[in-house]
């Protein structure tokens, strides 16, 4: 079991835990704005735009749900492969 202690250390040591904190208070703010907003947004939201900068696609409200889900999941990945 050493071998995973000093596998953590090394990566505290290149990769501290603190690092983490600024993301995941990100991804909760926008988690809870998107809660107290979400009863505000139209019926159908733009989910892409085109070079001109005009929405060329729409879709349900819910749609928007997958940015969050999205970052949460990139996250919570991105510990778990260390670059290096």
């Amino acid at each position: 079991m050493s071998w995973i202690w000093r596998g953590w250390q090394k990566l505290n040591y290149y990769y501290p835990p603190w690092l983490e904190v600024p993301p995941v208070l990100l991804l909760i703010f926008a988690f809870w704005y998107l809660a107290g907003h979400y009863a505000d947004l139209p019926a159908r939201i733009p989910t892409h735009f085109g070079f001109t900068g005009l929405p060329d696609n729409r879709g349900p409200k819910k749609s928007i749900l997958v940015i969050p889900f999205i970052a949460a999941a990139y996250i919570s990945c991105l510990p778990a492969f260390p670059s290096g």
